[in-house]
């Protein structure tokens, strides 16, 4: 174990920290060390021949702490690499660690890296790094994946990844490893981190990882302190570089580390040159860029082709527009590389080969003219409602009491060439009441992908005059199920002064209200209130009384109760309790507002058709894009949805209606619960997790129901009893939300169709449940890379992770795996899959009626089942499938139950007894118990 005590002599670690002219900072990085929760170690502080007062200020930290010794360079050396190696000579200690003065240590750095060490016996132990960014007050991580989990590798060939971590310090080196391999940084030269990093890694016979925090990397504004990094400006910067990726390339040997070897060429694309490539795509065609691009042409041409071969197509495209010297070029690729946009630039098809901007390359360097092709399905397999778009604006005229748009969007794979798609504008409130207002869109599609738009845009009425709040604009491309959105993109600032429009309204013109669009920080078209003066003003404050009381007015109306206030939107409900009952008005609830699908939709839906005389409100969330602007949608929590709340005839839902909502003794409330449970609910919870305050609660609100759904006798015996709800008439056995599945009225071809599936490849759906950790939401543990690889040619993979978990599907990965959280249609999600592969979520009862293999990943089973909350039955002993526990165990399976449906006999025992049979008709049925008598 590692002394905690000075009292031995050879100190555990040697903390090398090195500076110039840095009398400032160099306190705080010696602080770091000498707070160390690991005692035994010496603090080297070596000075190069610094000019200010760093020599004086480390020689006064000495005089404090024996375990300080301060050390100079003969000369300046101009970089880190003099100071380092007259540190690593001069360290007494049997492990040795770097820090730059400006940097810090993390308190328990030393401890933890020299236990690994000690523990394993390696060479090396590589920790992580933060990078801070000091004006923003903000951490950044720094390769954080290479460090989620300790290991002890035999050389760096075991895991070449690790090599794009170069920098030399959050590393502790053993002294004798050091002596034994005579490493020493390079002298005379910016980068030497490159050059020792490798020549590291390339000896070291084994080295740990640990993920615990070493190094805090400061980031200072470059005004303050500008680092060799950050001094790209200068085309010298990039000739250091380059001469120190040369030597990186001339010390190590290919044939002893060729994983090692092609990993550094490979970042010497993807991170090294591309540093300066984004410099070239920010700064446009000129000297700088043409220079850069020429050095950076050498390098490229000197790599071999194999190093190409994993970039995507975005990063193939920057080197070849630098080869070809077109800084213009260089930024179409930087806009799609960055996920800003998913087509920049001409992207065609030729014998099945993609080729980009083929015009421009055609006489090009061949590297350069290989580099733009590309397979055609890295970018037609995104499905329409993950593409990245940019919706440009080529007109923008004025017209009576509003804009007329004229753009297009470049969308070459067809994607957007369908007839289920519906294009809106949608003009929203920034603040206030946040209104929307929709306006229909006319597009027309060209041969070559693009789709030319345009629309007529009002301004909206009744403003809140006391706000005038900034108008967002956004285009909406959707089917219903799902919903694009993007802003309007221009290049060009409009000419705010002769686009100004006016209100319509009497008070409104009075008070000057009038809107001019301007361009966003983020080149999108907005608009904002045109200011006022002269006469104008002097007419506002006259007319400034009336228009608070009618805003005040306008506010009550649109905004929340959060907005408005507990008290008064309460009191303002308990008025609207009083009103007559509207017989004909059916206010529909779905997820909290936040969808408009699941049983309360399909509920509504039948109906509708049952009883056209009936006028259908959805309660919309605030938030949720779907219900804005709609006329048949009232907003949550305003005093519209009280008032449809307090005077409906009839209500449906399928969670839980706000806590201020008292039924009253003239509605019937239809609750169409959302699912068939696993963990355990309402009173069955065990007393850790709830008290029966809460249960007595939940009574209370279960009790104001008049008809409950009812999908199977293992939901009755369970749900309806710790929900209190035994004398709620119970509606006909199977869930409205299963009918289409159950009958057959939604296919898979269908299904596959509307979401821009392969019909011919299998479909594979991971829908796990939701995951709470002691910070709120945990990563989900499926690596999509790993997927991809092994079985990404066989199977696309559709992910829908709960709506509070995340899980970024990077963009390399966009055409094989497909994200499906913004279809809020769970049943065509779950039409277009072969394979379903869950958890615990509710969504394996839904899918047994499709009668297809389902895979449990129940990597956290113990956990889970263990928990506070409890769960009805044991996954163990009852399950709709196989239930394995790592990503191996579950790519098997999937394949396995793709090849032969083996578990058909499990699912159907399991089906029969927790989900039954769906009948394919619960929402006709349970329209005619509600509704039928009532005609």
């Amino acid at each position: 174990m590692p002394s905690t005590t000075s009292e031995v002599q050879q100190p555990d670690v040697s903390v090398v920290i090195v500076g110039y002219n840095d009398a400032v900072h160099l306190p705080v990085a010696v602080a770091s060390a000498q707070a160390q929760t690991l005692r035994n170690i010496e603090i080297l502080i070596v000075d190069d021949c610094s000019t200010d007062d760093t020599i004086a200020v480390a020689e006064a930290l000495a005089k404090d702490d024996p375990r300080i010794r301060v050390l100079s360079t003969p000369v300046n050396s101009g970089g880190p690499g003099g100071p380092r190696n007259v540190g690593l000579t001069e360290a007494s200690g049997r492990f040795i660690t770097l820090l730059d003065s400006d940097d810090v240590l993390e308190r328990h750095a030393c401890l933890n890296l020299l236990r690994e060490a000690e523990r394993t016996g390696v060479d090396v132990v590589l920790a992580r790094t933060k990078r801070y960014v000091v004006a923003d007050d903000k951490y950044t991580g720094w390769h954080a994946r290479l460090y989620t989990e300790p290991r002890v590798l035999a050389g760096i060939e075991e895991e070449p990844d690790l090599a794009i971590d170069t920098i030399a310090v959050a590393k502790l080196y053993s002294r004798e490893f050091l002596q034994r391999e005579q490493l020493r940084f390079p002298e005379g030269l910016h980068y030497e981190d490159l050059v020792f990093s490798a020549q590291m890694l390339s000896a070291a016979r084994s080295l740990a990882v640990i993920p615990e925090t070493a190094y805090i990397w400061k980031i200072y504004p470059t005004e303050v302190r500008q680092s060799i990094t950050n001094q790209r400006d200068s085309i010298r910067n990039l000739e250091h570089r380059l001469t120190a990726l040369d030597r990186v390339f001339e010390v190590l040997d290919q044939e002893k580390t060729p994983g090692l070897y092609a990993r550094l060429q490979l970042k010497a694309v993807r991170h090294d040159a591309r540093l300066y490539l984004s410099d070239v795509a920010a700064a446009g065609p000129g000297e700088f860029s043409s220079d850069t691009m020429a050095l950076l042409a050498a390098l490229y041409s000197g790599l071999p082709q194999e190093t190409y071969s994993t970039l995507e197509p975005a990063e193939r495209f920057s080197v070849a527009a630098a080869i070809a010297g077109r800084a213009d070029l260089v930024a179409q690729a930087f806009r799609m590389h960055r996920g800003e946009v998913d087509y920049e630039g001409g992207l065609t098809i030729t014998d099945g080969v993609g080729h980009w901007n083929a015009e421009a390359f055609a006489d090009a360097d061949p590297l350069a003219k290989e580099l733009t092709s590309f397979d055609p399905r890295f970018f037609s397999g995104v499905a329409w409602f993950g593409l990245r778009l940019e919706h440009t604006l080529f007109s923008l005229k004025k017209r009576k009491g509003g804009w007329r748009f004229e753009g297009s969007t470049y969308a070459p794979f067809g994607q957007l060439d369908r007839d289920d798609l519906v294009w809106t504008a949608r003009l929203y409130e920034r603040v206030g009441a946040q209104r929307a207002t929709l306006t229909a869109v006319e597009t027309e599609v060209r041969g070559d992908g693009t789709i030319d738009w345009s629309f007529t845009l009002p301004l909206p009425h009744q403003l809140d005059l006391e706000l005038l709040p900034r108008l967002t604009l956004r285009m909406d491309i959707t089917d219903g199920a799902a919903t694009l959105t993007h802003g309007i993109a221009t290049q060009r600032r409009p000419k705010s002064a002769k686009l100004q429009v006016g209100a319509s309204d009497r008070l409104d013109a009075y008070y000057g209200v009038r809107y001019e669009p301007y361009k966003t920080v983020a080149n999108t078209i907005a608009f904002r209130p045109s200011a006022v003066a002269g006469k104008r003003e002097l007419l506002r404050r006259a007319v400034k009384p009336a228009a608070r009381l009618v805003s005040e007015r306008r506010r009550k109306m649109y905004s929340t109760r959060a907005a408005l206030g507990a008290a008064a939107f309460d009191a303002a409900y308990a008025k609207l309790r009083k009103a007559p009952i509207d017989q004909q008005l059916v206010l529909v609830e779905s997820h909290l507002g936040k969808s408009r699908w699941d049983s309360p939709r399909d509920l509504a839906d039948a109906l509708q058709l049952a009883r056209p005389d009936l006028r259908i409100v959805w309660s919309g969330d605030a938030q949720a894009p779907w219900a804005e602007g709609r006329p048949d949608v009232v907003r949550r929590h305003t005093l519209e949805y009280a008032r449809a709340l307090a005077t409906a005839a009839y209500i449906i839902d399928n969670q839980s209606l706000p806590e201020y909502f008292v039924k009253r003794d003239e509605q019937v409330y239809v609750q169409t619960w959302h699912g068939i449970p696993l963990k355990k609910m309402g009173a069955d919870k065990s007393d850790a997790a709830v008290d029966r305050s809460v249960v007595e609660e939940l009574f209370a609100r279960s009790s104001a129901w008049d008809y409950l759904t009812i999908p199977s006798e293992f939901f009755k015996k369970t749900f309806v009893p710790a929900f209190g709800a035994e004398g709620v008439a119970q509606l006909p056995l199977g869930s409205p939300r299963n009918d289409r599945l159950a009958n057959g009225t939604l296919t898979q071809a269908e299904a596959k169709a509307r979401l821009g599936l392969d019909p011919q490849r299998p479909t594979v759906l991971y829908a796990p449940t939701f995951r709470e950790g002691a910070r709120g939401a945990v990563p989900l543990r499926l690596d999509l890379l790993k997927w991809v690889e092994d079985l990404g040619d066989e199977v696309q993979l559709l992910v829908r992770p709960h709506y509070l978990n995340r899980m970024s599907v990077p963009a390399r990965l966009r055409h094989q795996v497909i994200d499906v959280s913004r279809v809020i249609d769970t049943a065509l999600v779950m039409a277009a899959a072969d394979v379903l592969v869950t958890d615990y979520s509710s969504i394996m009862f839904d899918y047994l009626c499709l009668d297809r293999p389902v895979v449990l990943y129940t990597y956290d089973l113990e956990d889970y089942m263990f928990s506070a909350r409890g769960t009805y039955f044991d996954l163990r002993e009852d399950a709709p499938g196989e239930l394995v526990f790592d990503q191996e165990a579950l790519q098997a399976a999937v394949v396995e139950n793709l090849r032969a449906d083996a578990a058909a006999g499990c699912r159907h025992a399991f089906r029969d007894r927790f989900a039954g049979r769906e009948p394919g008709n619960a929402a006709a049925a349970s329209v005619e118990m509600v509704w039928g008598a009532k005609k």
